[in-house]
């Protein structure tokens, strides 16, 4: 049988009960803090593999055969499966993470030659080729390499969710926890700065994760002797969907603060990580010393695997849109009140929204958030609730002084 320990630092391996650390488990693992997995998030993966192990030990012994590893089929990982949705003790979405870890140890594995190539893939029947766990190969769209037809079916809602503002404060503290928790003390608080700034350029300015580790020196470099104010339009052109460029507008204060990072905390992590590497002028610097000094976007992904926080990057990017239309239905209502105008201009909005998201057309999607919008925003409740949150309404504060500014530069 096996069981979970933690090293000095608070970091897990996977011991045999005789002792012995079980070697590929703790590299897998070892792997998983070189590609920006949370601590917290490791330990997850190490409780589950070890919880696979020890089923996985109780079937092979049962029939006194000696415990292999890489003993495995599609058909005992469904009856893992099964075992755990008989206990009653786990729901659907965590049945299915315990899958996902399993198959995720597996992959590793087979692409370091730990185990045969057979182990885990999809079927080629033109080439003959079979697998033990038979996955299917994934889309161009998906994240993944592979998905998996055996988890169980998520009932998941039809409109897709929109994180509270509660919800992103509490994913701020997980990750400034982690950080505190973590191993590399020399970096720690840089580290942190710049995952705040991560969440930030997604959550104010609606960026996709290609688009974030996209993000180069030069395209924020231009702001750095302006000392601007209000909004500022940044050039987003690496890493978009199907390679179009456009303009984001943004809060001057992220520009600013992004420049900051680049000047006092991003040579600090390129000192610790990539000393002897060619900057490759990305913002945003991995903690890795593996692949380049740029962070990958499932890095991103990582970051945000952390705690009980179910936040997903794109739901971060959701929260951006809607906090946008949000602002603009603000402003519109204001206008409305003080007799500036008759009533709100919802094709303005739609407009700046579209423009706002990088989308060809004002589709069914915007149209969604849109609604969101507009039932927060122009309600007293909904307007007493935002009340409260200091990063809404400077962000509300600086399109305000970017339209007044715009206005005044129109007379001169």
């Amino acid at each position: 049988m096996f069981c979970v320990e933690k090293t000095s630092d608070g970091w897990p391996c996977i011991y045999s009960d005789k002792g012995y650390m079980q070697r590929d488990p703790c590299s897998w693992l070892n792997d998983c803090i070189g590609l920006e997995y949370a601590k917290s998030t490791a330990n997850d993966n190490a409780r589950m593999l070890c919880d696979w192990m020890n089923f996985q030990w109780r079937e092979i012994t049962r029939g006194t055969s000696k415990y292999d590893l890489y003993f495995i089929s599609t058909d005992m990982l469904k009856k893992y499966r099964d075992s755990k949705k008989d206990s009653r003790l786990c729901n659907t979405s965590t049945i299915n993470r315990y899958i996902r870890v399993v198959c995720k140890f597996l992959w590793w594995a087979k692409e370091h030659g730990r185990c045969s190539a057979s182990v885990i893939g999809w079927n080629d029947m033109l080439s003959g080729k079979h697998h033990r766990v038979v996955v299917h190969k994934a889309k161009n769209s998906e994240c993944s390499i592979y998905r998996i037809p055996f988890l169980l079916e998520e009932h998941k809602s039809v409109k897709k969710k929109v994180p509270t503002i509660e919800q992103v404060d509490k994913l701020k503290n997980l990750i400034r926890q982690d950080r505190k928790a973590s191993r590399n003390e020399w970096s720690n608080e840089e580290l942190y700065q710049r995952d705040m700034l991560i969440i930030r350029w997604m959550s104010e300015a609606g960026l996709r994760r290609e688009e974030v580790v996209s993000l180069r020196l030069s395209d924020i470099a231009i702001f750095k002797d302006q000392n601007p104010f209000g909004t500022v339009e940044v050039l987003v052109q690496h890493g978009t969907k199907g390679s179009k460029p456009r303009y984001v507008e943004v809060s001057a204060r992220l520009v600013r603060d992004t420049n900051a990072f680049v000047e006092f905390d991003r040579p600090v992590i390129m000192s610790s990580f990539h000393e002897k590497s060619v900057d490759t002028q990305e913002i945003f610097i991995s903690s890795s010393h593996r692949g380049g000094i740029g962070m990958k976007a499932h890095s991103i992904t990582n970051l945000l695997d952390i705690g009980d926080s179910e936040i997903s990057p794109h739901g971060l990017r959701r929260y951006a849109i809607t906090n946008y239309a949000k602002i603009w239905f603000r402003l519109e209502k204001k206008l409305v009140d003080c007799g500036e105008r008759s009533s709100i201009d919802e094709e303005a909005i739609k407009f700046r929204l579209q423009q706002f998201a990088g989308h060809n057309s004002f589709d069914t999607t915007l149209k969604h958030y849109l609604d969101i919008a507009k039932a927060t925003a122009l309600t007293s409740d909904g307007e007493k609730i935002l009340g409260e949150y200091q990063n809404f309404l400077e962000l509300e504060l600086d399109v305000i002084k970017t339209i007044r500014a715009r206005a005044e530069l129109d007379h001169v």
